[in-house]
């Protein structure tokens, strides 16, 4: 598999990963990182909304939701707690994600704005940027009505990110999702997690996996990153994560990256 690194920038942390050798001979502890379903604006060039820039799912991005869940289901691993994106389509995709799942899934979920689209005039389409970026996701009672499981009480730790936000490798979305990735899994007891996020989140977390020996090429909705590390008899994470996906699994394309010419 595939080697990426720990860096420590300040107060940003990013998640270290190690190659698979195999499979873990001890406890480990399970993420799963999903993209969410198919967007209405994708699929239908005269969608409109008065909110053009949190576009809902469509029919049948409610379907791969539902069975992206059973499909993690079928794996035998149990969940215990989903963290989402605040926007309506990762809202939409938990809900039916956590359907699918069933009896896989025994906790709770929560929004994270840490786990947000790439806040910038690119990702956001419409939107108005003299407005507080606090209004851009609806309020939590509005999602509760799209996946009456989201726990209403308990808004997200971290404020939304500052309009204007970079892409891609180095930038600041991504170091915001990789420190989110951080600080969602290393909490103690944190036990086996959903994360559902949006394209940008994958391509992080992945091409960190990756590091010097592929290059991601394309997320596919509801592609999910499966990744896992070893835990000690008390539950305390003692190793790196490792990447579970194979090349082209789950709705992730890498292509392997030429190593150079010895000298």
């Amino acid at each position: 598999f595939f080697r990426g690194f720990l860096l420590i920038h300040m107060a940003e942390r990013y998640p270290p990963f190690l190659p698979d050798e195999g499979s873990s001979s001890g406890p480990v502890q399970h993420v799963f990182l999903m993209r969410h379903g198919e967007r209405a604006d994708a699929v239908d060039s005269n969608w409109t909304s008065d909110r053009p820039f949190d576009p809902p799912l469509t029919g049948s991005g409610m379907v791969e939701a539902l069975v992206a869940g059973q499909a993690i289901a079928a794996l035998g691993v149990s969940l215990q707690v989903a963290y989402t994106s605040p926007m309506l389509r990762c809202v939409q995709t938990s809900n039916k994600v956590l359907m699918g799942l069933g009896a896989a899934f025994s906790g709770e979920l929560f929004v994270d704005n840490g786990l947000s689209e790439v806040c910038n005039s690119g990702c956001l389409r419409g939107w108005d940027e003299s407005r507080p970026i606090e209004d851009l996701p609806l309020p939590l009672d509005e999602l509760c009505a799209h996946c009456p499981r989201l726990r209403t009480d308990r808004p997200s730790p971290v404020a939304m990110p500052l309009f204007g936000e970079t892409q891609w490798e180095g930038g600041t979305a991504r170091r915001r999702i990789l420190a989110a990735f951080c600080r969602l899994t290393d909490r103690p007891s944190a036990g086996n997690i959903l994360l559902v996020a949006h394209g940008e989140a994958l391509l992080g977390l992945v091409s960190e996996a990756l590091g010097s020996r592929g290059r991601v090429t394309w997320v596919h909705y509801c592609g999910c990153a499966h990744f896992v590390r070893p835990l000690d008899q008390n539950g305390v994470a003692v190793g790196p994560w490792r990447l579970l996906n194979r090349r082209g699994e789950s709705g992730i394309d890498w292509e392997p990256t030429t190593p150079p010419p010895p000298p």
